[in-house]
């Protein structure tokens, strides 16, 4: 029997979620924290959800051994 190797594919951060199994208890970062303290008026949800995007994708970072919190003991 032999392995196979794929290539990962990366999709867009998508868990807009208050439950915490869906990623409603991610932390924000010191860089969404400020990007939120700029916001105003003038902006709009799409702003923010693109701040929250940000932070959501930084935690499913894809690696050759790894999908978000997941990890291959593989080598």
């Amino acid at each position: 029997m032999t392995a196979q190797t794929f290539t990962a594919v990366v999709r867009p951060a998508s868990t807009f979620s208050p439950d915490k199994h869906n990623g409603g208890s991610y932390k924000l970062t010191a860089a969404a924290v400020t990007a939120c303290s700029g916001l105003s008026q003038s902006n709009t949800v799409a702003d923010v959800l693109n701040i929250l995007s940000t932070v959501t994708a930084d935690k499913h970072v894809v690696t050759n051994s790894s999908i978000g919190f997941a990890t291959s003991v593989q080598s």
